[in-house]
Order: C-alpha cells, then sequence, then structure tokens
C-alpha cells in the first residue's frame, strides 16, 4: 500500500485536510488506485472565557454566578449542561464548549473562596427587675459586635424601656472578611 501522503503501510494517520487515496500493488506488480476520500479537519473553537456575577470570595452562605462566554454548548466541571452555574462551595471551576463540529476547548479555572461565618456566643443576662438603671450589656464575643432588641440602645439594656416579660437580645459581629454571624439571649424583666 503507497498512500497519496507517501506513507507505505496498511493504515494510515493524517493531521491536514485533503483528499487522501492509496495505491496497492500486487505480487505481480499490478497496481490500483482508490478514488480520494476527502478529510476536512474543522478548527478548535476559541477558550471560553469564565465571568463571574460578583466576588470570587464570599461567605459562608453566600453564593456566585459564573457564566460561560459560550451560550450552548457547555458543560461545567461540575456536569451542569449550562450556560450559567451558581456556585456555593469552595473549589475551582471550568467550562468545556463543544461546538457545532464536535470540537472541544476547555476554560482556565476559576477559584472560588468560602470564608467561615465568625463563632459568636452571647451569655445570658439572667433576670432583672424593671426598676435597674440602663446597663452596659456585657457577655457578647467575639468583642467589637453590636447589641441589639427591644430596650437596648447605644450598647446598653434599659428594664424599663423593655417592660415587663421575656426578651430576646440579639449580639451581632462582622469579622475581617466582612462575614456576619449572631447569638441571642433572653433576659427575663
Amino acid at each position: 500500500n503507497l498512500w497519496s501522503n507517501g506513507q507505505s503501510t496498511a493504515n494510515t494517520t493524517v493531521t491536514t485536510a485533503g483528499i487522501y487515496t492509496v495505491t496497492y500493488t500486487d505480487l505481480n506488480g499490478c497496481s490500483a488506485t482508490t478514488s480520494g476520500v476527502e478529510v476536512t479537519i474543522n478548527p478548535l473553537p476559541s477558550a471560553p472565557i469564565i465571568t463571574a456575577g460578583g466576588p470570587l470570595t464570599f461567605c459562608e452562605g453566600g453564593s456566585v454566578n459564573l457564566t460561560s462566554s459560550y451560550s450552548s454548548g457547555n458543560v461545567w466541571s461540575t456536569n451542569a449542561p449550562t450556560n450559567t452555574i451558581t456556585v456555593n462551595t469552595a473549589g475551582s471551576y471550568s467550562v468545556t464548549h463543544t461546538n457545532a463540529n464536535g470540537c472541544s476547548a476547555s476554560s482556565a479555572a476559576t477559584t472560588a473562596v468560602v470564608n467561615a461565618l465568625p463563632t459568636v456566643n452571647f451569655a445570658s443576662m439572667g433576670t432583672l427587675c424593671e426598676y435597674y438603671s440602663p446597663s452596659n450589656i456585657v457577655g457578647g464575643t467575639p468583642a467589637g459586635g453590636v447589641y441589639s432588641g427591644t430596650g437596648v440602645t447605644a450598647g446598653q439594656f434599659d428594664p424599663s424601656a423593655a417592660g415587663f416579660g421575656n426578651h430576646t437580645l440579639t449580639y451581632t459581629f462582622t469579622d475581617g472578611n466582612g462575614c456576619v454571624n449572631n447569638a441571642t439571649s433572653d433576659v427575663l424583666v
């Protein structure tokens, strides 16, 4: 066998477009050439580009949308066959686009970082009498948070403003990453 690309093997591998023939010569020196087979090589699509719909670093409980630059033909590293995915866990995400010719290209990875929420505690204030003067609220950790609830003003609890009964107060803390968490505590007046 002698292929039109110069190879003399039973099979040939082609890497360029063109018309290919093979000539067979038998032991008697007689030969025959096949009709040509046209090989078309389709170009690869451009690699998709991922666009984030918000910050790639966010707090636990948050999310970000990742969108492929192609509107169709996408399969994400999560196996989602969509244009956009919503990411709520840390990790690297990529998308592969396959065009109408069956040719594929993959994006560069995009990494999402999820910051943990701060651990917040609020110790019980116990029982207070209505006639007690307003006092600073303590017991919220870590320090630097904000107290809120019925009878709370500027970090102080006023039993007479709250009135008789059980009241739930909230301590809210924001850490250096901007992640917010809170804890509650009941006080009985």
